[in-house]
Protein backbone atom coordinates (compact mmCIF):
# COMPACT_ATOMS: atom_id res chain seq x y z
CA UNK A 1 0.00 0.00 0.00
CA UNK A 2 1.15 3.53 -0.73
CA UNK A 3 0.63 5.10 2.70
CA UNK A 4 0.14 8.87 3.12
CA UNK A 5 3.35 10.28 4.60
CA UNK A 6 4.08 12.88 7.24
CA UNK A 7 6.60 14.10 9.77
CA UNK A 8 6.66 14.98 13.44
CA UNK A 9 8.61 17.91 14.81
CA UNK A 10 9.28 19.89 17.98
CA UNK A 11 11.50 22.66 19.30
CA UNK A 12 14.47 20.56 18.15
CA UNK A 13 13.66 21.61 14.57
CA UNK A 14 14.09 25.40 14.47
CA UNK A 15 12.87 25.34 10.89
CA UNK A 16 10.14 23.36 9.17
CA UNK A 17 11.78 20.55 7.18
CA UNK A 18 10.81 20.00 3.55
CA UNK A 19 7.11 19.16 3.49
CA UNK A 20 6.37 18.97 -0.23
CA UNK A 21 4.52 15.75 -0.99
CA UNK A 22 3.48 15.16 2.63
CA UNK A 23 -0.12 14.75 3.78
CA UNK A 24 0.22 15.51 7.50
CA UNK A 25 2.55 16.80 10.18
CA UNK A 26 2.56 16.49 13.95
CA UNK A 27 4.09 19.30 16.01
CA UNK A 28 4.79 19.19 19.72
CA UNK A 29 2.59 21.77 21.44
CA UNK A 30 3.62 21.15 25.05
CA UNK A 31 5.81 19.14 27.38
CA UNK A 32 5.05 18.52 31.07
CA UNK A 33 3.82 21.91 32.32
CA UNK A 34 5.40 24.03 29.56
CA UNK A 35 4.64 25.11 26.02
CA UNK A 36 6.85 24.14 23.10
CA UNK A 37 8.07 27.54 21.91
CA UNK A 38 8.23 26.40 18.26
CA UNK A 39 4.63 25.17 18.05
CA UNK A 40 3.13 28.44 16.85
CA UNK A 41 5.67 28.80 14.05
CA UNK A 42 5.33 25.14 13.05
CA UNK A 43 1.52 25.26 13.21
CA UNK A 44 1.37 28.26 10.87
CA UNK A 45 3.72 26.67 8.33
CA UNK A 46 1.84 23.36 8.40
CA UNK A 47 -1.49 25.12 7.91
CA UNK A 48 -0.07 27.31 5.13
CA UNK A 49 1.08 24.17 3.32
CA UNK A 50 -2.45 22.70 3.58
CA UNK A 51 -1.41 19.64 5.59
CA UNK A 52 -3.45 17.89 8.24
CA UNK A 53 -2.19 19.15 11.60
CA UNK A 54 -1.60 16.91 14.56
CA UNK A 55 -0.53 18.33 17.92
CA UNK A 56 1.18 16.25 20.58
CA UNK A 57 2.08 16.53 24.24
CA UNK A 58 5.15 14.95 25.83
CA UNK A 59 3.83 13.46 29.07
CA UNK A 60 5.82 13.40 32.31
CA UNK A 61 4.88 11.98 35.68
CA UNK A 62 5.17 15.15 37.79
CA UNK A 63 2.27 17.52 37.20
CA UNK A 64 -0.76 15.13 37.02
CA UNK A 65 -2.57 14.06 33.86
CA UNK A 66 -5.51 16.47 34.21
CA UNK A 67 -3.26 19.52 34.55
CA UNK A 68 -1.13 18.49 31.59
CA UNK A 69 -4.24 17.80 29.48
CA UNK A 70 -5.62 21.26 30.21
CA UNK A 71 -2.35 22.97 29.22
CA UNK A 72 -2.04 20.87 26.08
CA UNK A 73 -5.60 21.47 24.95
CA UNK A 74 -5.18 25.23 25.20
CA UNK A 75 -1.85 25.02 23.34
CA UNK A 76 -3.07 22.68 20.57
CA UNK A 77 -5.50 25.27 19.20
CA UNK A 78 -7.07 24.20 15.93
CA UNK A 79 -5.13 20.93 15.48
CA UNK A 80 -7.06 18.21 13.68
CA UNK A 81 -5.62 15.31 15.70
CA UNK A 82 -4.38 15.22 19.31
CA UNK A 83 -1.70 12.88 20.65
CA UNK A 84 0.03 11.96 23.88
CA UNK A 85 3.69 10.94 23.73
CA UNK A 86 4.60 8.64 26.63
CA UNK A 87 8.21 7.54 26.99
CA UNK A 88 10.99 6.97 29.52
CA UNK A 89 10.09 7.42 33.19
CA UNK A 90 6.43 8.29 32.46
CA UNK A 91 5.94 4.67 31.35
CA UNK A 92 6.31 3.62 35.00
CA UNK A 93 3.12 5.57 35.81
CA UNK A 94 0.48 4.61 33.22
CA UNK A 95 -2.21 6.09 35.49
CA UNK A 96 -0.91 9.55 34.54
CA UNK A 97 -1.41 8.69 30.87
CA UNK A 98 -4.89 7.33 31.52
CA UNK A 99 -5.77 10.50 33.43
CA UNK A 100 -4.38 12.68 30.63
CA UNK A 101 -6.42 10.94 27.93
CA UNK A 102 -9.57 10.73 30.06
CA UNK A 103 -9.43 14.46 30.86
CA UNK A 104 -8.51 15.42 27.30
CA UNK A 105 -11.58 13.57 25.99
CA UNK A 106 -13.74 15.25 28.63
CA UNK A 107 -12.40 18.77 27.92
CA UNK A 108 -12.13 18.68 24.10
CA UNK A 109 -15.37 20.17 22.82
CA UNK A 110 -14.34 19.31 19.23
CA UNK A 111 -14.06 15.59 20.11
CA UNK A 112 -10.94 15.14 18.00
CA UNK A 113 -9.26 11.72 17.76
CA UNK A 114 -6.62 11.08 20.42
CA UNK A 115 -3.53 9.02 19.69
CA UNK A 116 -1.10 7.31 22.02
CA UNK A 117 2.52 7.55 20.84
CA UNK A 118 5.23 5.25 22.16
CA UNK A 119 7.77 2.77 20.83
CA UNK A 120 6.76 -0.77 20.08
CA UNK A 121 9.40 -2.04 22.52
CA UNK A 122 7.92 -0.18 25.50
CA UNK A 123 4.25 -0.08 24.45
CA UNK A 124 2.09 0.71 27.53
CA UNK A 125 -1.13 -0.82 26.17
CA UNK A 126 -4.60 0.65 26.20
CA UNK A 127 -4.75 3.93 28.10
CA UNK A 128 -8.07 5.03 26.61
CA UNK A 129 -6.72 6.32 23.28
CA UNK A 130 -8.72 6.21 20.06
CA UNK A 131 -5.80 4.89 17.99
CA UNK A 132 -2.10 4.11 18.14
CA UNK A 133 0.94 5.96 16.81
CA UNK A 134 3.74 3.41 17.05
CA UNK A 135 7.47 4.10 16.72
CA UNK A 136 9.29 1.23 15.06
CA UNK A 137 12.18 2.41 12.96
CA UNK A 138 12.98 0.50 9.83
CA UNK A 139 11.02 -1.23 7.11
CA UNK A 140 9.11 -3.75 9.27
CA UNK A 141 5.61 -2.55 10.15
CA UNK A 142 4.67 -2.54 13.84
CA UNK A 143 3.04 -5.69 15.14
CA UNK A 144 0.80 -3.55 17.38
CA UNK A 145 -2.35 -2.27 15.59
CA UNK A 146 -1.39 1.17 14.30
CA UNK A 147 -3.05 4.19 12.72
CA UNK A 148 0.26 6.07 12.45
CA UNK A 149 3.75 4.52 12.24
CA UNK A 150 6.94 6.44 12.92
CA UNK A 151 9.33 4.49 10.69
CA UNK A 152 12.34 6.82 10.75
CA UNK A 153 13.88 8.98 13.44
CA UNK A 154 17.14 10.23 11.97
CA UNK A 155 17.33 13.99 11.30
CA UNK A 156 13.53 14.25 11.02
CA UNK A 157 10.96 11.80 12.36
CA UNK A 158 8.98 10.36 9.45
CA UNK A 159 5.57 8.72 9.66
CA UNK A 160 2.99 6.79 7.66
CA UNK A 161 -0.79 6.73 8.01
CA UNK A 162 -2.35 3.26 7.78
CA UNK A 163 -4.89 3.88 5.05
CA UNK A 164 -5.62 6.10 2.08
CA UNK A 165 -5.53 9.90 1.95
CA UNK A 166 -9.35 9.91 1.99
CA UNK A 167 -9.32 7.74 5.11
CA UNK A 168 -6.76 10.06 6.74
CA UNK A 169 -8.98 13.07 6.05
CA UNK A 170 -12.02 11.24 7.44
CA UNK A 171 -10.08 10.22 10.56
CA UNK A 172 -8.96 13.83 11.11
CA UNK A 173 -12.40 15.27 10.35
CA UNK A 174 -11.02 17.28 7.43
CA UNK A 175 -12.79 17.78 4.10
Amino acid sequence: MDYPQGIDISIWQNYLPAIKGLSFAFARASVAGSLDQSYGKHRLAIRKAGLILGAYHYLVYGPGGARQAELFLSAAGDADILAMDIESSALKYPQTGRSFIYNLKKMDKKKRPILLYSSQGTWPGDLGQDANWVARWGSMEPTIPWKFWQYQGVTVDRDYFNGTLSELKAFAGVK
